[in-house]
């Protein structure tokens, strides 16, 4: 759902136009150990249990339904690597006027965010104001921001560039997701501060902390949920903080954000998570295999020896020619003595090729090494 600073937002006075922006090393918020060590240790080795969709009503504070908010998470491979296809949308009536929000990323397994698109849109008295937000990682060393407000007739355009190296702890909206359902999926919120851009793409720090355990009514039923509190300290604004209950297994339960005239929750109970199990791989132990003691193994082998000592006999007897080769060969080994026996042998043994009668060997022979003169 849209954010209070975009509701309390005024229309651009800009004209159209498009400003690029690098964004530097200095504006990024300070980032301890603790929080980055925290990010890196809470990602697990099967991250199926993220793959799930949440559905939520949202309600005014008076009671009545004004909408309703949606997340899925899908596993896909995205830009040769392993990613989760993150999808939130929320749309309804706030104060009476139509507004939305839609997220659209690719973020992979480290909680990084590859690409996502952010898009909000409300529908004032004066006209519509659209935001939209694309951000990419365009190298392996650069991440680009595109962000477009359109306020009836005008456009304002804006692009940034950040270092991918200066985006180590960047929480997106999208990876928000993620990284909330693995601090309730693992059992483990612990206070930490990353970093995020508010909506004018101002660095800001993002804080999570643990909320009391509590229970809430479903269907006539009482569940366990663990809440989070998470909190955007804005540059040029006051603090937002949104404080999020989930299932056990990690659904979205219940969302409010302070200052905000609605509330997020679900209707019906989530239904569990199920992760189907593999068997482990079935190693085949190889067996120790000594031939010689294998009276079997053995046998075929002296047979097979044997055979192959037939055939060699056979095609020797077959061509008495090869054993006068040998002996021409040695005789004159022993006699001449060539320093360089290879290519000695090569030239004596040109003769008897094909190829060396049609000249197609001993051209090349005698340009490739030097053959001594008898």
């Amino acid at each position: 759902m849209l954010s209070a600073n975009f509701l309390n937002s005024s229309p651009s006075r800009q004209s159209s136009g498009q400003t690029e922006i690098e964004i530097e090393s200095e504006k990024i918020p300070i980032i301890d150990e603790k929080s980055i060590e925290y990010l890196k240790s809470i990602i697990r080795n099967d991250l199926r249990i993220l793959e799930f969709e949440d559905d939520l009503k949202i309600f005014s504070l008076s009671g009545n339904e004004i909408g309703k908010f949606h997340i899925s998470v899908k596993p896909l491979i995205y830009k040769n690597e392993n990613c989760f296809n993150v999808k939130a949308k929320s749309s309804g009536l706030v104060d009476g006027l139509p507004c939305g929000t839609e997220v659209n990323a690719f973020v992979n397994h480290k909680l990084e965010t590859i690409d996502q698109e952010q898009f909000e849109f409300i529908k004032l008295p004066q006209g519509q104001i659209d935001r939209k937000i694309i951000i990419k990682l365009d190298s392996r060393s650069e991440y680009s921001i595109n962000r477009t407000e359109t306020n009836q007739k005008e456009t304002k355009k804006m692009v940034y560039k950040i270092k991918k190296s200066l985006m180590n702890g960047y929480i997106s909206e999208s990876s928000n997701i993620l990284l909330q359902r693995l601090m309730i999926q693992n059992n483990d919120i612990q206070q930490i501060t990353l970093f995020t851009f508010d909506s004018e793409m101002n660095p800001c720090s993002v804080s999570y902390n643990h909320l009391d355990n509590r229970t809430f009514p479903i269907e006539g039923e009482e569940i366990p949920i663990i809440g989070i509190e998470r909190t955007i300290d804005f540059i040029s604004d006051v603090p937002m903080t949104w404080q999020i209950y989930f299932s056990q297994d990690g659904h979205m339960i219940n969302r409010i954000q302070i200052g905000y005239p609605a509330v997020f929750k679900t209707v019906k109970k989530p239904k569990p998570i199920e992760i189907d199990e593999y068997l482990d791989e079935i190693k085949i132990k190889k067996k120790e295999i000594d031939w010689e003691k294998d009276m079997q193994m053995r046998s075929n082998y002296l047979d097979r020896k044997e055979e192959l000592k037939n055939e060699y006999d056979q095609y020797l007897n077959d061509h008495p020619e090869l054993r006068q080769m040998a002996s021409d060969y040695l005789q004159a080994i022993l006699t001449i003595k060539p320093r360089d026996v290879v290519s000695f042998t090569a030239k004596h043994f040109a003769t008897y090729s094909k190829r060396t009668r049609s000249n197609q060997l001993l051209p090349s022979l005698e340009q490739a090494i030097n053959i001594p003169k008898q």
